[in-house]
């Protein structure tokens, strides 16, 4: 009895070691299917989004509309990065290649405004502090001149 099984398990053995060996090796080449479309110059969607590819704009202004809820822990992760948790609050961040690769990730989740441009930057701060001087004095003249 001992025989017979030691006979059935090495014929066994030979036969998937025969299957392995025809299984390994690939014997059909096939053409890729990637579409022609990603190997087009991409010059034409600058028009499109309303881009200049000779001058781009600095900045980003991007703002989180949607949840993190029931996303992967990779966006998430990314969102945490970009200073987005809060949601309709709105970050500043350059127009660089590695942030441009993180926004492509949650492109989904956020909303941008591009086009900003450092000296439309430089005016709204010169209007903050301005803003924010007049209401220091207002409040030294509250003090002064109590009603």
């Amino acid at each position: 009895m001992a025989g017979l099984y030691r006979a059935l398990l090495t014929s066994a053995s030979s036969v998937t070691k025969n299957l392995t060996q025809v299984s390994s090796c690939r014997t059909k080449f096939t053409k890729s299917r990637v579409p022609a479309q990603v190997f087009e110059e991409r010059a034409k969607e600058h028009d499109m989004y309303g881009g200049d590819p000779e001058h781009p704009h600095k900045l980003h202004i991007v703002t989180r509309v949607k949840s993190t809820m029931r996303r992967p822990y990779w966006e998430k992760k990314v969102v945490k990065s970009l200073g987005l948790m809060k949601a309709h609050e709105s970050r500043v961040h350059k127009n660089t290649p590695s942030v441009n690769n993180l926004l492509k990730i949650i492109k989904h989740l956020v909303s941008f405004l591009k086009g900003l441009k450092p000296s439309l930057l430089e005016s709204l701060q010169l209007i903050f502090i301005h803003a924010l001087q007049l209401l220091q004095f207002a409040i030294q003249l509250l003090f002064h001149y109590p009603c």
